[in-house]
């Protein structure tokens, strides 16, 4: 049986030949955390983690000291039968580290995502299958890969360099794009966006908790003229009740992010008729949380 040997952490600034900015953060680097498996057999699997505190309340250095103190001593002679029998074990921990190694209530979902993402990438490796992580955890059909699809990201700005942003992705052909709102401009740098781009992009915002219920309900209206029908986290992520406002007043899609770290957050959000859909960041959120039935598709109260 493939067995847990070695075990390495880095923690790893990757430059951006850009900033990137948002109401939440600017960065010039990507900040990561990754982790190295290596089993008895020589084979290695990697997983990484961007640790946000705005989001699971983790910072980097919390946790890589949660990792290499309490998590990653625990985890060598680890053994596994299978590649199911991995996936039961990290379904089990539900996006958190078994309470031996760290009290639930401890911030660590982010951290643990890098071993959640290691040990699949290394025991699918060991045994030749790939890891799929489908509802049914089965290979998904030829239809099924077909529907996945991919997206630009730009930051809100202005002038040359943005527009310069917006005509790349343009160039590209992406036909989905998300536009990074700052707390102030938001309505000039959605409508230059949406000129640059052409009618036929399917353009959505994230305003990464940038405004106050009042204030993103008239931004909202706003940027519903120029054809954008989906805000991500346009308030708080702890306001549950400003967004289940936004989802009854507005009738445009609220989705949620920075609120969404495991199980329990998403089913606060369902109760509370707070959003109409997620996104799950498998990087700040552990897979086996982004497995959570629904959790990764759109969802829209009755």
């Amino acid at each position: 049986m493939p067995t847990v040997t070695g075990l390495r952490l880095f923690a790893a600034d990757l430059p951006f030949k850009t900033a990137f900015r948002h109401a939440a953060a600017a960065r010039t680097t990507s900040e990561s955390l990754f982790l190295r498996i290596r089993l008895d057999s020589g084979v290695e699997g990697w997983g990484e983690s961007l640790p946000r505190a705005y989001v699971s309340g983790e910072r980097r250095e919390q946790a890589f000291a949660l990792l290499r103190g309490a998590i990653l001593p625990a985890l060598l002679g680890r053994t596994f039968q299978s590649p199911a029998e991995v996936v039961s074990f990290l379904e089990k921990c539900d996006g958190k580290a078994p309470s031996e190694l760290a009290r639930p209530d401890v911030p660590q979902t982010s951290a643990w995502c890098s071993v959640d993402l290691a040990l699949l990438d290394a025991f699918g490796r060991a045994f030749g299958e790939p890891v799929w992580l489908g509802a049914a955890g089965g290979r998904p059909s030829a239809a099924a890969l077909r529907r996945y699809r991919y997206g630009g990201v730009v930051s809100a700005g202005r002038g040359w360099p943005y527009a310069v942003s917006l005509l790349k992705v343009r160039a590209f052909g992406f036909p989905h794009v998300k536009l990074k709102l700052e707390r102030d401009g938001a309505v000039r740098a959605a409508r230059t966006a949406r000129r640059l781009l052409g009618r036929r992009v399917d353009l959505r915002v994230d305003a990464n908790m940038a405004w106050e219920v009042e204030q993103a309900l008239e931004v909202i209206r706003e940027l519903r003229s120029v054809g954008i029908g989906s805000f991500e986290q346009p308030i708080a992520a702890d306001d549950l009740a400003g967004l289940a406002r936004l989802v009854a007043e507005s009738s445009a899609g609220i989705m949620v992010d920075e609120g969404l770290t495991d199980r329990d957050s998403l089913q606060r959000f369902i109760s509370h008729r707070a959003c109409t859909g997620a996104n799950v960041r498998i990087s700040s959120a552990a897979a086996s949380s982004a497995r959570t039935p629904g959790a990764g598709r759109r969802w829209t109260p009755a």
